[in-house]
Order: structure tokens, then C-alpha cells, then sequence
């Protein structure tokens, strides 16, 4: 796969869950390390819950990369939101957003753009299923995490029939647009709650945007 010619500046919104957020440090320095050799002025914004979390973390966190740090006080879905609008404001060319979940190599990353290049306006990460539980050492462990992985199949069965789409994830979080296309969608986006990617999906296909599918890897998601 040939590598990318055109220079282009990123900006990553990293948006953590609530549950995730005391500890950023690894998903910075993967991203940094994702990014370093790439030409081009790239930024990574992190998009946490707790100022002062946010002020202790700046500190410790050493990197080529530009990194800035911005306080929502909202839940996961609105943080992704203000992300989304943020990183506009800092005019990347592409906007990438992403949980703190995937902490991508090079190649990984490589993909994304590499699509991008190759036309596609919105580029997703399918993420793996949530395995079923096969294992008999705790019987209520077993149970709640197969009805997890259920819900897994059951969510994204759903994404796809709302939004009329045949890719295996579409409302995967970890999202690539280029920031024209992102203009597009961000007024039909809503600060209630909802999260973004419940309702992108179906405004990138009303938009007749080109939509590419990366296949991503997460840390292992079983019992």
C-alpha cells in the first residue's frame, strides 16, 4: 500500500469515558507515536470531564506533537460533540474522533488516511465484536457479559438497518472526515445526549458522502 503524498494536518479528539479518564498518558503517547513520522502540523486534542485531572495531566505529558487540553463538564456524547467542534476550530484538514479505547500503530492510522486519499470523505474503524463467553468458572460473569456481547450484535444490526447501511459498524465512534464534509453535518448535530454517532451514519448517507470502512483492532473484549 502506497503511502499517502499529500501533506495533510490532523487534528485527533481524543474523548475519554468517564470511567477512563484518570490516565491518558498511553493513548497520548500511542497517538504521538502513530502520528510522528507524518509530514504535516498535527494536533491532538483531549476532551475530558475533570479541569483539574486535565490541569495535573498537562504536565506529564511529553510530545512532538501539539497537544491541547479542554474541559467539557458533559457526559461522553456531548464531550464528543464539543470535540468535534473544537477541532474545526483549530482548522485540521481532517478531524479524526476517537474514545480512548483504540490506541492505533502507524499502519492503523496509515488506513484511515490512505482511504481518505483515495476519496472518501468519512472514514470509520470497525471495531471487533464483544466475544461470547464460552467458559463455565462463574456462571453470572458468563451471563453478563454474553448479554453484553448481544447487545453488541443487536446495536449494530440496529445502526445498520436506521441508517440503510451494509458496513459492519456504522456507528462506531472512531470517526475521519475531512473538514469540509464535517461542516456539512455538525448543525444537524444536537447537544441533548445523544451520542453522535447514533445519528452521523444516516446524515453521511443523506449527504451522498463517500464512506470507507477500516477494519481496527481493541484490546480484547470478553469475560
Amino acid at each position: 500500500m502506497p503511502a499517502p503524498t499529500i501533506t495533510r494536518n490532523l487534528v485527533i479528539a481524543l474523548v475519554p469515558p468517564d470511567e477512563a479518564r484518570d490516565n491518558l498518558s498511553p493513548n497520548l503517547n500511542a497517538l504521538a507515536q502513530a502520528l510522528g513520522p507524518r509530514p504535516g502540523k498535527h494536533t491532538i486534542l483531549a476532551v475530558t470531564p475533570d479541569k483539574l485531572q486535565t490541569q495535573e495531566r498537562a504536565n506529564d505529558t511529553a510530545s512532538s506533537i501539539k497537544i491541547i487540553w479542554q474541559h467539557h463538564p458533559g457526559n461522553q456524547a456531548q464531550r464528543t460533540l464539543a470535540g468535534y467542534r473544537l477541532a474545526l476550530q483549530l482548522k485540521g484538514d481532517l478531524i479524526l474522533s476517537t474514545p480512548s479505547s483504540w490506541m492505533p500503530s502507524q499502519l492503523e492510522l496509515h488506513h484511515f488516511l490512505y482511504q481518505y486519499e483515495l476519496g472518501a470523505r468519512v472514514v470509520t474503524g470497525a471495531r471487533p465484536l464483544v466475544s461470547w463467553d464460552t467458559s463455565s468458572n462463574n456462571g453470572s460473569h458468563q451471563c453478563s457479559n454474553n448479554i453484553k456481547a448481544l447487545s453488541d450484535r443487536l446495536n449494530r444490526k440496529w445502526a445498520r438497518l436506521a441508517s440503510n447501511s451494509k458496513r459492519r459498524d456504522p456507528a462506531t465512534p472512531i470517526r475521519l472526515y475531512d473538514s469540509g464534509a464535517l461542516q456539512v453535518l455538525l448543525p444537524h448535530l444536537k447537544p441533548d445526549g445523544t451520542p453522535p454517532e447514533m445519528v452521523l451514519p444516516r446524515l453521511e448517507r443523506k449527504a451522498g458522502f463517500s464512506i470507507k470502512e477500516v477494519t481496527i483492532s481493541l484490546p480484547r473484549q470478553n469475560c
